[in-house]
């Protein structure tokens, strides 16, 4: 049972109390404005519930004031709208309430910036960059300190390669919250896209902090990837994939080793922390025939086919080692096999222009090429309109 306060004026003949979501219980009008004030963040919006409302007029016999309060719940705004009922009857003084006014203020001014901010979030999963960056500037002009919005133009400005303005964002979004490793992080990639490597490095020291997790191995990978210390890098990436399993990671820990050449190595990684997904097939194909291999990698996608025979991908890539292997006519039906689960796969219509090069048909070649050109300046221009 929650605690009780002590009864003020107003009347209440049978003693029933009103019981706040907060556990308190209250006695009368007065009890109950001064719960609400001091207590205003969990009782905001109390006052227009129905059962409060019957309350007042039922058991205290205010039936002029239930009224009043039922017309406040339809005024628009959290803020002016608890303003009212404070001001129903003269409980607080004009100091009081300019004082809790500021502060309702404030907390509907970050009302409205989170508002902005989930219409921010919900365009940057639509992949609508500029517009979620619109939408978290409007945030900041209501919560010019939130720091979740500042990283989250960091993130946009990421996805537009602007990576020196992403990067800046995240430097001011630490700056308002030191300690948050999410951001920290997302600095360091920064930087690692920036081709700012001593600072990333410094950044992942500080990360380091709240221990050495996945995320601290992955971009310590990055790094030595991007200086093409790739062994290096290679190791770092294990490191990360034996704390939390990722398939991309572990696909670039083979791509490591195909780099400098360790084929067996390449494949060692994917027997010992692979399992049979469609990436996984991919590279060991690619490896086949990376080793001069074509036949081999045929192979391994026409296997991987009998259990997906409608994957767009899968057939494509038989195709371009069908082409490889110089059997143009198996490699022209599984293309045409491709496009006809996806009609809108560049790659496969890539494939086909390569195959018609490869036939001898250079002419055919740029014409298709052009046409891809000009389908994929048309879908740039449709999206900038969205």
């Amino acid at each position: 049972m929650g605690a009780e306060l002590t009864a003020c004026v107003g009347y209440n003949e049978n003693n029933i109390a009103y019981r706040f979501n907060t556990g308190i219980r209250v006695y009368s009008l007065e009890e109950a404005l001064f719960h609400s004030y001091y207590n205003w963040k969990s009782c905001i919006d109390f006052f227009i519930e129905e059962e409060f409302i019957l309350w007042v007029r039922d058991v205290l016999k205010l039936s002029k004031l239930s009224g009043e309060i039922y017309d406040i719940k339809h005024i628009d705004g959290i803020c002016d709208r608890f303003l009212a009922f404070l001001n129903i009857i003269y409980y607080f003084d004009e100091n009081e309430i300019a004082d809790i006014e500021k502060k309702l203020r404030k907390y509907e001014s970050r009302n409205k910036s989170e508002i902005f901010k989930e219409q921010g979030d919900a365009l940057f999963k639509k992949n609508m960059f500029e517009r979620a960056i619109d939408c978290y500037r409007l945030a900041l002009k209501e919560d010019s300190e939130n720091h979740k919005v500042i990283n989250n133009i960091g993130l946009c400005k990421m996805q537009l390669g602007r990576y020196e303005e992403a990067a800046g964002e995240y430097e001011k979004a630490l700056e308002l919250m030191p300690l948050d490793e999410s951001v920290i992080y997302n600095l360091a990639e920064g930087y690692i896209f920036c081709e700012r490597y001593k600072e990333a490095g410094e950044c992942l020291e500080k990360a380091a902090m709240f221990g050495k997790s996945a995320d601290y191995y992955y971009y310590k990978g990055e790094i030595y990837y991007k200086n093409r210390e790739f062994e290096n890098a290679a190791a770092n990436y294990i490191k990360s994939i034996e704390i939390e399993k990722n398939e991309e990671i572990l696909l670039k820990i083979s791509d490591c080793y195909i780099r400098v050449r360790k084929y067996n190595d390449a494949e060692k990684v994917l027997d010992e922390y692979g399992e049979d997904s469609m990436g996984i097939v991919l590279k060991r194909a690619e490896i086949a025939s990376l080793r001069g291999n074509t036949g081999g990698a045929v192979k391994i996608i026409e296997k991987s086919i009998v259990k997906d025979n409608k994957s767009s991908k899968l057939w494509t890539k038989l195709a371009q080692y069908y082409r490889k292997g110089y059997e143009f006519p198996s490699a022209e039906r599984a293309v045409v096999t491709a496009m006809s689960f996806d009609k809108e796969n560049r790659e496969a219509e890539l494939e086909r222009a390569r195959i018609k090069k490869a036939m001898g048909g250079l002419k055919e070649y740029r014409e298709d090429i052009a046409k891809i050109i000009d389908k994929i300046k048309k879908r740039y221009i449709e999206d900038k309109k969205l």
